[in-house]
């Protein structure tokens, strides 16, 4: 299973180190990606459809303070 990365960890790095963290992370278990992927979709899906807000809108929404960066939403 990849590595944990906070999502408020990687508001904080440049665009260049995102990739690289997220590249690190599977970089010992490339077969995970896919999986990881899969789940993450529907991760995400759920996401949208419990605070009703599509995920590309999170970082503005966390900027503006509409919503709080709780356990539930660094997930």
């Amino acid at each position: 299973m990849p590595a944990t990365i906070p999502s408020a960890a990687l508001r904080h790095v440049s665009d260049e180190e995102r990739t690289r963290l997220l590249e690190a992370a599977f970089a010992a278990a490339p077969e995970a990606l896919a999986n990881y992927v899969t789940v993450l979709d529907a991760r995400l899906r759920v996401f949208e459809q419990r605070y009703e807000l599509p995920s590309s809108e999170l970082p503005r929404a966390l900027g503006r303070g509409l919503l709080r960066d709780t356990a539930d939403v660094s997930e």
